[in-house]
């Protein structure tokens, strides 16, 4: 048996292609293989059978023939998903954010982009294009040697992330182990770090204002732990990624 966990995350569309050519080429000769994807498209067109879970649970199991994208998607989500892609009626307010000439010499150059209110922005290319760095960049994580960045119509400097996040940035790195948590700290404090400072008084950190804040976030965000004073390391990857 061979297990294969989100497979296709890092892969162009041609070696997407070539996988899926292997495990056929696998499942032939007699080799059973579990395949973990968020991607349905991948499921429904590889697989003998779906299993669903939920919070560490099996929600369904059934052969991919007797189900359909609708009843998988409401296993997954606890309840009927009645609009996938809705209208967009959000109208795009003024400029929040600007950057001009962003450039590290060797990793990005010359970049340029504006953020207005109530948008988002995709920045897609292939790993190694540079759409990691150039965010880490702008947070204050890693050097830029020129360029300029605009909040509200004035120009910001930062130069490391406390600087980023008393501008009212945040940010979610792509790798969640090693840059996003302290994986040996509790989940409470994990969630309260980058707020430590208006959790403090006179520089000591008050416990019960920071068990509050890290409780209220935990629950809205649905972080499914036994406790938050239990480590980080404790949680599903989903909910690491929630923390």
């Amino acid at each position: 048996t061979v297990i294969m966990d989100e497979p296709t995350a890092a892969l162009t569309e041609r070696e997407t292609d070539r996988l899926f050519e292997v495990m056929k080429k696998l499942k032939n000769k007699g080799v059973s293989i579990i395949y973990i994807s968020h991607r349905m498209e991948e499921v429904f067109a590889n697989c003998d059978t779906i299993t669903v879970m939920r919070d560490g649970q099996t929600i369904s199991s059934r052969p991919t023939e007797e189900t359909n994208m609708d009843q998988i998607v409401g296993d997954m989500v606890g309840r009927v998903m009645s609009e996938y892609y809705p209208a967009r009626t959000n109208v795009p307010g003024d400029e929040i954010f600007r950057v001009e000439g962003f450039t590290q010499p060797g990793v990005f150059r010359d970049i340029s982009f504006n953020l207005r209110k109530g948008e988002i922005l995709g920045v897609a290319g292939l790993m190694g294009a540079g759409r990691t760095e150039i965010m880490r960049a702008i947070f204050g994580v890693d050097p830029h040697e020129s360029g300029k960045l605009y909040f509200e119509g004035k120009e910001i400097h930062i130069k490391n992330p406390r600087d980023a996040i008393r501008h009212g940035f945040g940010f979610i790195t792509e790798n969640r182990k090693t840059e996003g948590l302290i994986l040996d700290f509790s989940i409470e404090r994990n969630i309260a770090l980058p707020s430590e400072e208006r959790l403090a008084q006179s520089h000591v950190i008050n416990d019960k204002k920071e068990f509050d804040f890290s409780s209220e976030l935990s629950k809205r965000l649905g972080v499914k732990a036994q406790d938050i004073n239990l480590p980080a390391s404790t949680l599903s990857g989903g909910n690491q990624q929630k923390v």
